[in-house]
Protein backbone atom coordinates (compact mmCIF):
# COMPACT_ATOMS: atom_id res chain seq x y z
CA UNK A 1 0.00 0.00 0.00
CA UNK A 2 1.53 3.43 -1.05
CA UNK A 3 2.31 5.75 2.22
CA UNK A 4 1.28 8.68 0.00
CA UNK A 5 0.88 9.80 -3.31
CA UNK A 6 2.30 13.27 -4.77
CA UNK A 7 1.97 15.26 -8.12
CA UNK A 8 5.52 14.10 -9.01
CA UNK A 9 4.27 10.44 -8.56
CA UNK A 10 0.95 11.58 -10.23
CA UNK A 11 2.58 12.88 -13.16
CA UNK A 12 5.07 10.54 -13.79
CA UNK A 13 3.26 7.17 -13.65
CA UNK A 14 0.57 9.40 -16.42
CA UNK A 15 3.24 7.25 -18.15
CA UNK A 16 4.73 4.02 -16.62
CA UNK A 17 7.85 4.00 -18.69
CA UNK A 18 8.55 7.29 -17.58
CA UNK A 19 8.00 6.48 -13.97
CA UNK A 20 10.28 3.20 -14.64
CA UNK A 21 13.20 5.66 -15.92
CA UNK A 22 12.92 8.13 -13.27
CA UNK A 23 13.13 5.16 -10.74
CA UNK A 24 16.85 4.33 -13.25
CA UNK A 25 18.06 7.32 -12.84
CA UNK A 26 17.50 7.42 -8.79
CA UNK A 27 19.24 3.76 -8.70
CA UNK A 28 21.97 5.14 -10.80
CA UNK A 29 22.46 7.83 -8.49
CA UNK A 30 23.02 11.09 -11.02
CA UNK A 31 23.81 14.18 -9.61
CA UNK A 32 22.68 17.14 -12.00
CA UNK A 33 22.80 20.21 -11.71
CA UNK A 34 19.26 21.81 -12.01
CA UNK A 35 18.64 20.02 -8.43
CA UNK A 36 20.94 22.43 -6.19
CA UNK A 37 19.84 25.20 -9.00
CA UNK A 38 16.18 24.84 -7.93
CA UNK A 39 16.88 23.97 -3.96
CA UNK A 40 19.00 27.16 -3.66
CA UNK A 41 16.21 29.59 -5.22
CA UNK A 42 13.44 27.89 -3.27
CA UNK A 43 16.11 28.60 -0.47
CA UNK A 44 16.96 32.01 -0.58
CA UNK A 45 13.41 33.01 -1.00
CA UNK A 46 11.69 31.27 1.99
CA UNK A 47 15.02 33.57 3.93
CA UNK A 48 14.05 36.47 1.48
CA UNK A 49 10.66 36.32 2.82
CA UNK A 50 11.24 35.62 6.50
CA UNK A 51 10.35 38.03 8.89
CA UNK A 52 12.60 36.37 11.33
CA UNK A 53 15.26 36.42 9.33
CA UNK A 54 17.48 40.51 9.40
CA UNK A 55 19.01 41.51 6.23
CA UNK A 56 20.55 44.26 5.12
CA UNK A 57 19.34 44.35 1.46
CA UNK A 58 18.64 42.08 -1.26
CA UNK A 59 22.95 42.17 -1.95
CA UNK A 60 23.19 40.41 1.23
CA UNK A 61 21.67 37.16 0.24
CA UNK A 62 24.24 35.48 -1.31
CA UNK A 63 24.19 32.85 -4.07
CA UNK A 64 27.24 31.14 -3.05
CA UNK A 65 26.25 30.67 0.46
CA UNK A 66 23.08 28.35 -1.17
CA UNK A 67 24.51 26.73 -3.94
CA UNK A 68 27.66 25.63 -2.86
CA UNK A 69 27.08 24.18 -0.13
CA UNK A 70 24.84 22.21 -2.05
CA UNK A 71 27.25 21.00 -4.70
CA UNK A 72 29.34 20.01 -2.00
CA UNK A 73 26.96 17.43 -0.51
CA UNK A 74 26.44 15.86 -3.96
CA UNK A 75 30.23 15.89 -4.82
CA UNK A 76 30.11 13.52 -1.71
CA UNK A 77 28.31 10.97 -3.99
CA UNK A 78 29.99 11.92 -7.27
CA UNK A 79 32.79 14.26 -7.20
CA UNK A 80 33.10 13.60 -10.95
CA UNK A 81 32.05 16.55 -11.99
CA UNK A 82 31.69 16.06 -15.76
CA UNK A 83 29.44 12.99 -15.27
CA UNK A 84 26.68 15.20 -13.85
CA UNK A 85 23.36 15.60 -15.76
CA UNK A 86 23.11 19.07 -17.17
CA UNK A 87 20.33 21.32 -18.14
CA UNK A 88 20.58 23.61 -20.69
CA UNK A 89 21.53 22.91 -24.76
CA UNK A 90 24.06 20.43 -25.46
CA UNK A 91 26.01 22.70 -27.12
CA UNK A 92 26.21 25.61 -23.82
CA UNK A 93 24.62 23.21 -21.17
CA UNK A 94 24.39 24.88 -17.50
CA UNK A 95 26.95 24.07 -15.92
CA UNK A 96 29.78 25.51 -13.17
CA UNK A 97 29.67 29.26 -13.10
CA UNK A 98 26.64 29.09 -15.60
CA UNK A 99 24.63 27.24 -13.11
CA UNK A 100 25.53 29.47 -10.00
CA UNK A 101 24.53 32.57 -12.71
CA UNK A 102 21.17 30.99 -13.38
CA UNK A 103 20.53 30.59 -9.81
CA UNK A 104 20.87 34.05 -9.40
CA UNK A 105 18.82 34.85 -12.54
CA UNK A 106 15.89 33.38 -10.87
CA UNK A 107 16.25 34.73 -7.66
CA UNK A 108 16.51 37.80 -8.79
CA UNK A 109 13.21 37.44 -10.92
CA UNK A 110 11.71 35.84 -8.08
CA UNK A 111 12.73 38.96 -5.68
CA UNK A 112 10.34 40.99 -8.34
CA UNK A 113 7.25 39.16 -8.47
CA UNK A 114 7.11 38.71 -4.65
CA UNK A 115 7.82 42.95 -4.21
CA UNK A 116 3.51 43.54 -4.81
CA UNK A 117 2.48 40.28 -3.00
CA UNK A 118 1.54 39.72 0.90
CA UNK A 119 3.19 36.71 1.92
CA UNK A 120 1.18 34.58 4.47
CA UNK A 121 3.21 31.30 3.66
CA UNK A 122 6.64 30.10 2.41
CA UNK A 123 6.70 25.97 1.43
CA UNK A 124 3.39 25.78 2.95
CA UNK A 125 2.42 22.08 4.30
CA UNK A 126 -1.08 21.55 2.25
CA UNK A 127 -0.71 17.64 2.47
CA UNK A 128 -4.30 16.48 3.36
CA UNK A 129 -6.87 13.52 1.82
CA UNK A 130 -9.11 14.18 -1.14
CA UNK A 131 -12.63 12.72 -1.34
CA UNK A 132 -12.28 9.50 -2.99
CA UNK A 133 -8.84 9.38 -2.59
CA UNK A 134 -7.56 6.16 -0.41
CA UNK A 135 -4.13 7.93 0.49
CA UNK A 136 -2.83 10.80 1.46
CA UNK A 137 -1.92 14.00 -1.02
CA UNK A 138 1.88 14.89 0.00
CA UNK A 139 2.44 18.85 -1.38
CA UNK A 140 4.00 21.69 0.09
CA UNK A 141 3.06 25.33 -1.70
CA UNK A 142 5.91 27.84 -2.54
CA UNK A 143 3.83 30.49 -1.90
CA UNK A 144 0.24 31.49 -0.38
CA UNK A 145 -0.54 34.84 -0.35
CA UNK A 146 -2.41 38.12 -1.39
CA UNK A 147 -1.88 40.06 -4.91
CA UNK A 148 -3.06 43.64 -4.11
CA UNK A 149 -4.95 43.04 -7.51
CA UNK A 150 -5.72 39.42 -7.82
CA UNK A 151 -6.65 38.34 -4.04
CA UNK A 152 -5.57 35.22 -2.54
CA UNK A 153 -2.94 33.70 -4.56
CA UNK A 154 -1.14 30.23 -4.83
CA UNK A 155 2.51 30.73 -6.50
CA UNK A 156 4.79 27.46 -7.95
CA UNK A 157 8.28 28.54 -8.62
CA UNK A 158 9.57 26.84 -11.81
CA UNK A 159 13.25 26.90 -12.73
CA UNK A 160 13.39 25.63 -15.81
CA UNK A 161 11.51 26.73 -19.47
CA UNK A 162 8.55 24.51 -19.91
CA UNK A 163 5.16 25.82 -18.49
CA UNK A 164 3.21 22.27 -17.06
CA UNK A 165 -0.06 22.02 -17.31
CA UNK A 166 -2.62 23.48 -14.20
CA UNK A 167 -3.41 20.39 -12.38
CA UNK A 168 -0.22 21.49 -9.99
CA UNK A 169 -2.13 24.40 -9.10
CA UNK A 170 -5.34 22.34 -8.73
CA UNK A 171 -4.24 20.10 -6.67
CA UNK A 172 -2.95 22.72 -4.31
CA UNK A 173 -6.11 24.68 -4.95
CA UNK A 174 -8.16 21.61 -3.54
CA UNK A 175 -5.96 21.00 -0.80
CA UNK A 176 -6.65 24.05 0.78
CA UNK A 177 -10.43 22.90 0.05
CA UNK A 178 -10.48 20.29 2.31
CA UNK A 179 -8.75 20.09 6.31
CA UNK A 180 -5.30 19.54 6.68
CA UNK A 181 -3.60 16.18 8.03
CA UNK A 182 -4.00 17.03 11.38
CA UNK A 183 -7.63 17.63 10.84
CA UNK A 184 -7.76 21.31 11.21
CA UNK A 185 -8.78 23.80 8.65
CA UNK A 186 -5.85 25.83 7.13
CA UNK A 187 -5.33 29.16 9.05
CA UNK A 188 -5.66 31.48 5.96
CA UNK A 189 -8.39 29.71 4.04
CA UNK A 190 -11.98 30.53 6.59
CA UNK A 191 -13.20 27.19 6.12
CA UNK A 192 -11.97 26.42 2.59
CA UNK A 193 -13.65 29.58 1.05
CA UNK A 194 -10.99 31.28 -0.49
CA UNK A 195 -11.00 31.69 -4.38
CA UNK A 196 -7.77 30.95 -5.08
CA UNK A 197 -5.63 32.15 -8.23
CA UNK A 198 -2.63 30.56 -8.78
CA UNK A 199 0.22 31.06 -11.24
CA UNK A 200 3.62 29.17 -12.14
CA UNK A 201 6.32 31.55 -12.44
CA UNK A 202 8.84 30.79 -14.50
CA UNK A 203 12.20 32.10 -13.25
CA UNK A 204 14.70 31.13 -15.59
CA UNK A 205 15.66 33.55 -18.40
CA UNK A 206 13.84 33.88 -21.42
CA UNK A 207 10.99 31.23 -20.25
CA UNK A 208 7.75 32.20 -21.13
CA UNK A 209 5.83 34.64 -18.99
CA UNK A 210 2.54 33.38 -17.28
CA UNK A 211 -1.33 34.05 -15.99
CA UNK A 212 -3.10 33.25 -13.41
CA UNK A 213 -5.49 30.59 -13.54
CA UNK A 214 -8.52 31.15 -11.72
CA UNK A 215 -9.01 28.37 -9.05
CA UNK A 216 -12.01 28.89 -7.08
CA UNK A 217 -14.15 26.26 -8.68
CA UNK A 218 -11.82 23.46 -8.71
CA UNK A 219 -13.73 20.42 -7.03
CA UNK A 220 -11.76 18.46 -4.65
CA UNK A 221 -13.52 15.14 -5.34
CA UNK A 222 -12.61 15.35 -8.86
CA UNK A 223 -9.15 16.37 -8.21
CA UNK A 224 -9.03 13.17 -5.54
CA UNK A 225 -10.61 10.84 -8.18
CA UNK A 226 -7.63 11.49 -11.13
CA UNK A 227 -5.10 10.72 -8.29
CA UNK A 228 -7.09 7.90 -6.99
CA UNK A 229 -6.31 6.29 -10.66
CA UNK A 230 -3.47 6.83 -10.89
CA UNK A 231 -2.75 4.92 -6.98
CA UNK A 232 -5.01 2.14 -8.13
CA UNK A 233 -2.35 1.90 -11.53
CA UNK A 234 0.45 2.06 -9.23
CA UNK A 235 -0.53 -0.59 -6.46
CA UNK A 236 1.16 -3.98 -6.90
CA UNK A 237 4.51 -2.27 -8.55
CA UNK A 238 7.28 -3.37 -8.00
CA UNK A 239 10.93 -1.71 -8.86
CA UNK A 240 14.14 -3.52 -8.05
CA UNK A 241 16.67 -0.98 -8.48
CA UNK A 242 19.50 -4.22 -8.62
CA UNK A 243 17.66 -5.71 -11.56
CA UNK A 244 19.24 -6.93 -14.47
CA UNK A 245 19.84 -9.36 -17.28
CA UNK A 246 21.99 -11.97 -18.55
CA UNK A 247 22.90 -12.13 -22.66
CA UNK A 248 22.71 -16.05 -22.84
CA UNK A 249 24.82 -16.62 -26.05
CA UNK A 250 27.85 -14.35 -24.23
CA UNK A 251 27.18 -16.31 -20.56
CA UNK A 252 27.27 -19.62 -22.26
CA UNK A 253 30.87 -19.13 -24.52
CA UNK A 254 32.32 -17.89 -20.62
CA UNK A 255 31.19 -20.83 -18.90
CA UNK A 256 32.44 -23.03 -22.05
CA UNK A 257 36.05 -21.00 -22.27
CA UNK A 258 36.70 -20.89 -18.35
CA UNK A 259 35.87 -24.74 -18.42
CA UNK A 260 38.20 -25.46 -21.27
CA UNK A 261 40.87 -23.71 -19.55
CA UNK A 262 40.41 -25.62 -16.70
CA UNK A 263 40.66 -28.66 -18.99
CA UNK A 264 37.76 -29.93 -19.89
CA UNK A 265 37.05 -31.86 -23.13
CA UNK A 266 33.77 -30.65 -24.86
CA UNK A 267 31.91 -32.41 -27.05
CA UNK A 268 28.95 -30.93 -29.14
CA UNK A 269 25.87 -31.89 -31.35
CA UNK A 270 26.33 -35.63 -29.71
CA UNK A 271 23.09 -36.52 -28.04
CA UNK A 272 22.90 -38.79 -25.25
CA UNK A 273 21.24 -42.12 -25.85
CA UNK A 274 21.05 -44.15 -22.71
CA UNK A 275 23.21 -43.88 -19.84
CA UNK A 276 23.61 -46.83 -16.69
CA UNK A 277 26.17 -47.73 -13.58
CA UNK A 278 28.81 -49.75 -14.01
CA UNK A 279 31.77 -51.00 -11.34
CA UNK A 280 33.73 -48.27 -11.26
CA UNK A 281 31.19 -45.47 -12.15
CA UNK A 282 28.79 -44.57 -14.62
CA UNK A 283 28.67 -45.46 -18.22
CA UNK A 284 27.13 -42.90 -21.36
CA UNK A 285 26.42 -43.78 -24.52
CA UNK A 286 25.87 -41.08 -27.30
CA UNK A 287 25.42 -41.23 -30.65
CA UNK A 288 29.62 -41.29 -31.04
CA UNK A 289 30.37 -43.97 -28.63
CA UNK A 290 30.80 -44.30 -25.29
CA UNK A 291 32.24 -42.89 -22.54
CA UNK A 292 32.94 -43.85 -18.34
CA UNK A 293 33.45 -41.85 -15.23
CA UNK A 294 33.60 -41.62 -12.17
CA UNK A 295 30.76 -38.98 -11.88
CA UNK A 296 28.28 -38.27 -13.84
CA UNK A 297 26.16 -34.65 -13.72
CA UNK A 298 22.98 -35.04 -15.87
CA UNK A 299 21.45 -31.82 -17.05
CA UNK A 300 19.32 -32.85 -20.10
CA UNK A 301 16.62 -29.34 -20.07
CA UNK A 302 13.51 -30.44 -22.80
CA UNK A 303 14.79 -34.35 -22.70
CA UNK A 304 14.59 -34.67 -19.38
CA UNK A 305 11.00 -36.85 -19.45
CA UNK A 306 12.90 -39.25 -21.61
CA UNK A 307 16.53 -39.45 -20.44
CA UNK A 308 15.16 -39.34 -16.57
CA UNK A 309 11.71 -40.87 -16.83
CA UNK A 310 12.59 -43.34 -13.71
CA UNK A 311 12.47 -40.66 -11.76
CA UNK A 312 8.72 -40.05 -11.98
CA UNK A 313 9.49 -36.76 -12.50
CA UNK A 314 5.98 -35.08 -13.86
CA UNK A 315 7.89 -32.58 -16.05
CA UNK A 316 5.62 -31.31 -18.59
CA UNK A 317 7.73 -29.18 -21.89
CA UNK A 318 6.09 -26.71 -23.55
CA UNK A 319 6.62 -24.17 -27.01
CA UNK A 320 7.63 -20.89 -25.84
CA UNK A 321 8.36 -18.00 -28.83
CA UNK A 322 10.22 -14.77 -28.53
CA UNK A 323 9.35 -11.70 -30.44
CA UNK A 324 11.89 -8.78 -31.53
CA UNK A 325 9.56 -5.89 -32.31
CA UNK A 326 10.83 -2.51 -33.95
CA UNK A 327 9.36 0.47 -31.97
CA UNK A 328 7.86 3.21 -32.87
CA UNK A 329 10.36 6.42 -33.09
CA UNK A 330 13.29 3.32 -32.87
CA UNK A 331 14.87 2.22 -30.26
CA UNK A 332 16.88 4.80 -28.69
CA UNK A 333 14.78 5.60 -25.99
CA UNK A 334 14.95 2.00 -25.12
CA UNK A 335 18.53 1.49 -24.86
CA UNK A 336 18.35 1.97 -20.93
CA UNK A 337 14.83 1.24 -20.56
CA UNK A 338 14.38 -1.13 -17.42
CA UNK A 339 13.23 -5.25 -17.91
CA UNK A 340 9.56 -4.95 -17.35
CA UNK A 341 7.09 -7.98 -16.32
CA UNK A 342 3.48 -6.93 -16.68
CA UNK A 343 0.18 -9.36 -15.17
CA UNK A 344 -2.99 -9.03 -16.92
CA UNK A 345 -6.24 -9.57 -14.90
CA UNK A 346 -6.62 -13.51 -15.98
CA UNK A 347 -2.79 -13.99 -14.31
CA UNK A 348 -1.34 -13.84 -17.73
CA UNK A 349 2.35 -12.39 -17.82
CA UNK A 350 4.54 -10.70 -20.51
CA UNK A 351 8.23 -9.12 -20.35
CA UNK A 352 10.24 -7.12 -22.12
CA UNK A 353 14.13 -5.88 -22.16
CA UNK A 354 16.04 -3.08 -23.08
CA UNK A 355 17.16 -2.59 -26.73
CA UNK A 356 20.70 -4.30 -26.55
CA UNK A 357 21.52 -5.47 -30.23
CA UNK A 358 21.59 -1.79 -31.82
CA UNK A 359 19.08 -0.08 -34.13
CA UNK A 360 17.86 -2.58 -35.77
CA UNK A 361 18.15 -5.45 -33.59
CA UNK A 362 14.08 -4.64 -32.04
CA UNK A 363 13.39 -5.08 -28.47
CA UNK A 364 12.70 -8.37 -27.17
CA UNK A 365 9.35 -9.57 -25.52
CA UNK A 366 7.59 -12.59 -24.76
CA UNK A 367 5.04 -14.30 -22.75
CA UNK A 368 6.04 -16.47 -19.96
CA UNK A 369 4.30 -19.85 -19.57
CA UNK A 370 2.02 -19.30 -22.35
CA UNK A 371 2.98 -22.63 -24.72
CA UNK A 372 1.90 -25.76 -26.03
CA UNK A 373 2.77 -29.01 -24.68
CA UNK A 374 5.54 -30.37 -27.06
CA UNK A 375 8.46 -32.55 -27.11
CA UNK A 376 11.86 -31.82 -28.25
CA UNK A 377 10.80 -33.81 -31.64
CA UNK A 378 7.86 -32.14 -32.25
CA UNK A 379 8.26 -28.51 -31.60
CA UNK A 380 7.08 -25.93 -34.09
CA UNK A 381 9.18 -24.30 -34.75
CA UNK A 382 7.24 -21.88 -37.22
CA UNK A 383 5.63 -18.54 -36.01
CA UNK A 384 2.23 -18.01 -37.33
CA UNK A 385 1.02 -14.22 -37.83
CA UNK A 386 -1.50 -14.93 -35.25
CA UNK A 387 1.00 -15.55 -32.66
CA UNK A 388 2.64 -12.02 -33.66
CA UNK A 389 -0.51 -10.29 -33.36
CA UNK A 390 -1.77 -11.37 -30.30
CA UNK A 391 1.96 -10.36 -28.67
CA UNK A 392 1.77 -7.11 -30.03
CA UNK A 393 -1.57 -6.41 -28.47
CA UNK A 394 -0.26 -7.76 -25.34
CA UNK A 395 2.60 -5.33 -25.55
CA UNK A 396 1.73 -2.60 -27.10
CA UNK A 397 -1.18 -2.27 -23.89
CA UNK A 398 1.74 -1.80 -21.34
CA UNK A 399 4.16 -0.55 -23.71
CA UNK A 400 2.32 1.44 -26.54
CA UNK A 401 5.34 2.61 -28.74
CA UNK A 402 6.19 -1.30 -29.55
CA UNK A 403 3.03 -1.45 -31.44
CA UNK A 404 5.37 -2.07 -34.53
CA UNK A 405 6.55 -4.38 -36.88
CA UNK A 406 8.25 -8.04 -36.04
CA UNK A 407 11.70 -7.89 -36.94
CA UNK A 408 12.17 -11.60 -36.62
CA UNK A 409 10.84 -14.26 -33.37
CA UNK A 410 12.35 -17.64 -32.33
CA UNK A 411 10.72 -20.60 -30.53
CA UNK A 412 12.83 -22.26 -27.27
CA UNK A 413 11.23 -25.01 -24.52
CA UNK A 414 10.51 -24.42 -21.42
CA UNK A 415 10.68 -27.69 -18.71
CA UNK A 416 7.80 -26.87 -16.39
CA UNK A 417 7.53 -28.87 -12.71
CA UNK A 418 4.21 -28.55 -11.13
CA UNK A 419 5.12 -26.09 -8.66
CA UNK A 420 7.95 -24.21 -11.03
CA UNK A 421 10.84 -25.05 -8.76
CA UNK A 422 13.62 -26.86 -9.95
CA UNK A 423 15.04 -30.68 -9.29
CA UNK A 424 18.48 -30.33 -8.24
CA UNK A 425 19.37 -33.83 -6.26
CA UNK A 426 21.60 -36.93 -6.17
CA UNK A 427 20.27 -39.89 -7.57
CA UNK A 428 18.22 -41.53 -5.16
CA UNK A 429 19.42 -45.26 -6.38
CA UNK A 430 22.94 -43.89 -7.01
CA UNK A 431 25.53 -42.51 -5.41
CA UNK A 432 27.44 -41.51 -8.72
CA UNK A 433 25.07 -39.76 -10.26
CA UNK A 434 23.36 -35.79 -9.54
CA UNK A 435 20.28 -34.36 -12.04
CA UNK A 436 19.50 -30.92 -12.63
CA UNK A 437 16.47 -30.37 -14.74
CA UNK A 438 13.01 -28.87 -14.65
CA UNK A 439 13.65 -25.36 -14.33
CA UNK A 440 10.47 -24.09 -15.71
CA UNK A 441 11.74 -20.86 -18.15
CA UNK A 442 13.23 -18.76 -14.87
CA UNK A 443 16.56 -21.38 -14.22
CA UNK A 444 19.36 -19.32 -16.58
CA UNK A 445 19.98 -16.82 -14.04
CA UNK A 446 20.46 -18.79 -11.48
CA UNK A 447 23.37 -20.62 -13.62
CA UNK A 448 26.15 -19.73 -11.87
CA UNK A 449 24.89 -21.01 -7.85
CA UNK A 450 23.54 -24.11 -9.75
CA UNK A 451 26.70 -25.02 -11.13
CA UNK A 452 28.05 -24.41 -7.84
CA UNK A 453 25.72 -26.71 -6.24
CA UNK A 454 26.36 -29.15 -8.84
CA UNK A 455 29.95 -29.37 -8.08
CA UNK A 456 29.71 -29.75 -4.47
CA UNK A 457 27.24 -32.99 -4.82
CA UNK A 458 29.53 -34.25 -7.34
CA UNK A 459 32.32 -33.90 -5.97
CA UNK A 460 31.60 -33.66 -2.10
CA UNK A 461 28.10 -35.62 -2.17
CA UNK A 462 26.64 -32.50 0.02
CA UNK A 463 26.50 -28.94 -0.60
CA UNK A 464 26.56 -26.19 1.96
CA UNK A 465 23.57 -24.74 0.13
CA UNK A 466 20.07 -25.09 0.97
CA UNK A 467 18.29 -27.32 -1.62
CA UNK A 468 15.36 -29.00 -0.15
CA UNK A 469 13.19 -26.83 -2.09
CA UNK A 470 14.54 -28.70 -5.00
CA UNK A 471 14.21 -32.29 -3.72
CA UNK A 472 12.48 -34.08 -6.55
CA UNK A 473 10.40 -36.07 -3.81
CA UNK A 474 8.20 -33.28 -3.41
CA UNK A 475 7.33 -34.07 -6.96
CA UNK A 476 6.51 -38.20 -7.12
CA UNK A 477 3.50 -39.40 -5.45
CA UNK A 478 3.73 -43.14 -6.86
Amino acid sequence: MLPHISYSQYNTYKCPRAWYLGKVRQAEEKQTWYIPIGSAVHNMIEDWVNPEVSFAGRDSIKVEDYFYPLITKQMQIEPDLSKWLAGGPEAAPITHEKALQRAQECFEKAVQELEDIDVWEVEYDASGRLPGLSVPVKAFVDIVGEHPKKGPIIIDWKTGSTKPGNFQLETYAALLKVPALGGNDHPFTEHGSLPFKGRYVMLAPGAPNTRYVDLSKVDPAEVGRKYQAVVERMQGKHYEAKAGFARPEMTVAAHINLAETAGADLHFGEPVIEWSETAGGVSVTTARGTYTAGQVVICPGAWAPALLAEFGIPITVERQVLYWFDPRGGTAPFEGHPIWIHEDSTGMQAYGFPAIDGPGGGVKVAFFRKGVVCTPETIDRTVRDGEISEMRDRVASVVPALDGPCLHSATCMYSNTPDAHFVIARHPDSENITVACGFSGHGFKFVPIVGEILADLAIDGVTGHPISLFDPKRLVTT
